[in-house]
């Protein structure tokens, strides 16, 4: 016997799925149309915000005249050139040349020659003291004389020559040639001891240089010079009647004593140191 039995559950079911199905769909549906009515208000809003635009009108017949207007729009104005106004030159004003004063010379006041007072006149019996010129030799009898000496100056044993004190009244004759300045020495007997002068340099020179020779028409007889700086002896001359002047140079940086000594063999010879100069 066939089951005949209806298939209704799954019937029921099909078509509840398709009613639900029916529902969901128109439902979107009525989404989509409320959703679609908003934004058309939101574009008709906008719309009736914004100012009116202005119609183009349709293009006419180009033969057909403009309106009037645009006529009066398109009608452009003449323009007018600006009128050069003509250029007003600059008068020259003259120039005023500047008035030239007259120099006035200085007054140039007589110079007052200035008052001489009269040299006060050393005492009589001593020496002026007198500043050597630049460049004037330094005499040994004027810058430093002898302080001792072993023979009295009257019996011109030993003697002295200054042109500056004398004023060139004294002087000597060596080789035919006259001499001023020196040192002269003299010996009277052959027993006399040797004659001896002493000069105090008190270290202030370094140089000395000097003429030895024999005097002219004086004693033919031998002698000997010694020279001595601070005690020990620096220089020996064998002294002649017919020698040549000798030139001698002594070095005396720093001496402090300076001594000439000459012996005599025989009486009336005479020898001299013609013109020591002194060097600082």
């Amino acid at each position: 016997m066939p089951n005949n039995r209806p298939k209704s559950p799954i019937i029921v079911l099909l078509i509840f799925i398709m009613l639900a199905e029916a529902v969901g769909f128109f439902f979107l549906l009525n989404l989509q149309s409320n959703s679609f009515d908003r934004k058309l208000d939101e574009i008709l809003a906008t719309l009736a915000e914004a100012p009116p635009q202005r119609e183009l009108e349709p293009a006419g017949d180009p033969e057909q005249e403009p309106s009037e207007e645009l006529t009066q729009e398109l009608t452009l104005e003449p323009t007018q050139e600006p009128t050069e106004e003509p250029t007003q030159e600059p008068i020259a004003e003259p120039t005023q040349e500047p008035v030239v004063e007259p120099s006035q010379e200085p007054v140039v006041e007589p110079s007052q020659e200035p008052v001489v007072e009269p040299s006060q006149e050393p005492v009589v019996g001593t020496l002026p003291e007198t500043t050597p010129e630049p460049g004037s030799p330094l005499y040994l009898v004027d810058e430093a004389p002898a302080y001792d000496w072993n023979y009295d100056k009257i019996a011109d044993f030993y003697h002295e020559y200054s042109a500056k004190k004398s004023g060139g009244s004294e002087s000597f004759v060596i080789g035919g040639e006259t001499y001023t300045n020196g040192i002269v020495f003299t010996a009277y007997e052959s027993s006399s001891p040797a004659v001896w002068c002493v000069y105090n340099l008190d270290g202030n020179y370094r140089g000395l240089d000097f003429v030895v020779g024999h005097i002219d028409k004086t004693g033919l007889h031998y002698s000997n010079l010694y020279v001595y700086i601070d005690g020990k002896q620096c220089k020996y001359l064998r002294l002649m009647p017919d020698m040549v002047p000798t030139a001698v140079s002594i070095d005396i940086t720093g001496v402090k004593q300076l001594k000439f000594e000459v012996n005599m063999s025989e009486r009336d010879a005479q020898y001299a140191l013609m013109d020591p100069i002194l060097t600082k």
